[in-house]
């Protein structure tokens, strides 16, 4: 096993050079084998992904905890969260296909991957953010506000900044679950390959 594992790190690490990094992809045989479309792309889709997601994640953990009042509907909500944190990978991209890339016609693109990422990562945040607001303790928001201070402005002033690490590691969940699905992202962004080149054709 040990012999395997030298094997495989001599034939792997010599290619890992700043060409590769930062070159494209071609097909032909003297081209470039660079990865720099993937890394871009990645980048792309975790951007747009958390600027859709975290707001509507944080917003929606912050109502469950300071405005809606223990019923039907908080029990709804949490009910959905759990059941879309268990759903596979697959499902949401068939969801995304059908929804996004078909009926609202937004067809193979960035776009479409992010807003079926972000409904794939939403239970991630919100249970996450949740849970670090429920930990801010009472104490802080009922003295802000027998100082006076309205509901709202103990929520941007106290709450928030208080629960911010537990915001910032829901966060980081987050993008390692982007980072990490593919069939989510194959069925709505694609797949883009270059098959045929001139090089490959004078051959």
């Amino acid at each position: 096993r040990r012999q395997r594992q030298m094997c495989i790190r001599d034939r792997g690490l010599p290619h890992i050079s700043w060409e590769f990094l930062s070159s494209t992809y071609s097909a032909s045989r003297t081209g470039s084998k660079g990865i720099l479309p993937m890394i871009i792309n990645t980048m792309y889709v975790v951007a747009i992904t958390l600027l859709i997601a975290v707001p509507i994640g944080v917003c929606c953990a912050v109502y469950l905890t300071q405005y809606a009042k223990k019923g039907r509907l908080v029990k709804a909500i949490r009910f959905a969260t759990e059941v879309l944190s268990g759903i596979p990978s697959i499902i949401f991209g068939l969801f995304g296909y059908a929804v996004f890339c078909i009926s609202f016609q937004l067809q193979y693109s960035i776009l479409a991957g992010c807003l079926t990422m972000a409904i794939c990562i939403l239970p991630t945040i919100v249970r996450t953010t949740e849970e670090a607001l429920i930990a801010v303790p009472q104490g802080y928001l009922e003295g802000a506000m027998a100082l006076g201070a309205s509901k709202l402005r103990v929520i941007f002033s106290i709450l928030l900044p208080c629960a911010m690490p537990g915001i910032a590691t829901a966060i980081v969940l987050a993008m390692g679950r982007i980072v990490g699905e593919t069939a989510a992202l194959l069925f709505t962004v694609g797949v883009s390959c270059l098959l045929y080149t001139s090089d490959a054709a004078d051959e």
